[in-house]
């Protein structure tokens, strides 16, 4: 959640063009508000920015909300994905596992060509993961909340490239968990889905009309949790 917290405190602003990224704030903000307006053409340029950068290192490469937004952006331009392949192939060893884990979790019925694409330029990237091409198309949303807030953070970069409310409500269930004992894991995701929730709702206007709508269709554990994160963004807005 901490790579995710940099974005979710920026102000959705005017997209910024691919070639202009001069600073991890610059392709933040171009990332925070693609889906208000999406640029296809520069989600090559700002992968590869954000992996010169450093923002997928280490563990961040397979958590991250660049690896959720990228599959999402692969599922919504499937015409692209080859092309895109193409211009991130110089990509270093953090952003190609992001470009990897991308296609493999983009749902795209052809993702075994495209893995293959990758395979046969990176054949490191074959034998790290296996057998992982061979697998049945999945998305973001099939990997379980039960594997921790890393998971969130995925969803969080599925809602940045399109705008869906699906994210948000997946990410709405765990919120019963925050209170749960002897399941550490549960309890981290449910207290990051409570934080994050309430930070988005601040910084974009459809994450707050999602939680307004659930509130209403909600068990009463979750609407009540979305009432005070619902009651939280409106104190903060008064107050600025």
């Amino acid at each position: 959640m901490r790579w995710f917290a940099l974005l979710s405190l920026m102000v959705v602003s005017q997209a910024l063009a691919a070639t202009a990224f001069q600073s991890k704030d610059d392709v933040g903000k171009w990332m925070a508000s693609y889906y208000l307006r999406p640029d296809p053409e520069g989600v090559p340029d700002a992968i590869k920015y954000m992996s010169e950068e450093g923002m997928f290192r280490g563990e961040h490469s397979a958590t991250s909300p660049g690896f959720g937004f990228l599959a999402a952006c692969f599922r919504a331009n499937p015409g692209r994905v080859s092309a895109w392949l193409d211009r991130m192939d110089t990509l270093n060893d953090d952003g190609l596992t992001v470009a990897f884990l991308g296609v493999r979790f983009s749902g795209l019925p052809d993702t075994q060509k495209h893995l293959e694409e990758v395979y046969k330029r990176h054949p490191d990237l074959k034998a790290r993961y296996g057998g992982a091409g061979n697998a049945a198309p999945t998305t973001v949303f099939q990997i379980p909340l039960e594997k921790g807030p890393r998971v969130l953070d995925m969803l969080w970069g599925t809602f940045l490239a399109t705008g869906e409310k699906a994210p948000v409500i997946r990410i709405i269930s765990a919120l019963p968990w925050a209170n749960v004992k002897g399941d550490a894991m549960r309890m981290a995701t449910g207290q990051a889905a409570r934080g994050s929730l309430a930070s988005n709702a601040s910084q974009h206007k459809l994450v707050l009309q999602v939680c307004e709508e659930q509130e209403k269709t909600q068990s009463p554990e979750i609407a009540k949790a979305l009432q005070q994160i619902i009651a939280s963004v409106e104190s903060n807005a008064a107050k600025q």
